[in-house]
């Protein structure tokens, strides 16, 4: 008995780790793309880049600070976009975006785990997300 119940807290054992945050390496280029969301107004957008003097700003609002404990609902937390960071040792971190009708944005590596975008104090973080790569695409910003 005493065998089973050590071997239950060892594979449980990775259930209740704590999940670390990840980083982000130094970064040479953003680009992304914006996918089509009827219901809120969104249409998709291909090839979006990130000016090179706008990535600072647009990288906090992206980069994960904390783990997102509310529950994803993919029929109603759209997936907005994909936003590609480049990396200077020449890989590629792809993030999901996800809106979810409140502040900061919930972004993910994996489309399973999601962290808390940066909050910037606009009243919605994925509606940002979108505004600024609509407004990089369109150079209107």
């Amino acid at each position: 008995m005493r065998f089973f119940l050590g071997m239950f807290f060892v594979l449980s054992g990775g259930c209740f780790a704590s999940k670390t945050i990840p980083t982000i390496e130094p970064v040479s280029r953003i680009s992304a793309r914006i996918y089509s969301v009827p219901e809120l107004g969104i249409s998709p957008v291909n090839n979006v880049d990130v000016p090179k003097d706008q990535m600072p700003s647009f990288l906090l609002l992206i980069t994960p600070t904390k783990l997102c404990n509310n529950q994803i609902k993919k029929e109603m937390h759209y997936h907005v976009a994909d936003v590609y960071i480049h990396h200077t040792d020449g890989t590629i971190t792809t993030l999901c975006v996800r809106w979810m009708g409140h502040n900061p944005a919930a972004v993910s590596l994996d489309d399973r785990v999601y962290y808390w975008g940066c909050i910037d104090g606009f009243p919605d973080g994925a509606f940002r997300i979108i505004r600024l790569l609509v407004s990089y695409k369109n150079n209107t910003f």
